[in-house]
């Protein structure tokens, strides 16, 4: 199984394909893509995105290391690309405790 098909099948396992499916249909970008390696700027934005919406989603509090094992990468990675959406976006309301 690619990278790609294992976080798919994470995400589908957490019932969160809803929310990459809306990030891909804003964006602009497919879900390889959005769960491959490309490093677009695009792409990039919209991966910072749907990570925010992982971190933040109503009625589930996952953490860094949660969404880092969900989408394959580093819990550092995830960390950063969270406070960079969060930095693009300072003027958003903040996010529900």
């Amino acid at each position: 199984m690619s990278d790609i098909e294992t976080a798919l099948h994470s995400l589908a396992a957490r019932a969160l394909l809803d929310v990459v499916d809306d990030v891909t249909s804003r964006r602009g970008v497919t879900r390889q893509e959005l769960l491959g390696r490309s490093r677009t700027r695009a792409v990039v934005a919209a991966r910072q995105e749907l990570w925010w919406l992982i971190r933040y989603h109503p009625g589930r509090c996952y953490s860094y290391a949660e969404i880092a094992a969900i989408v394959g990468r580093d819990p550092s990675t995830v960390v950063h690309a969270i406070a960079a959406h969060e930095r693009r976006h300072a003027s958003w309301p903040p996010a529900p405790a």
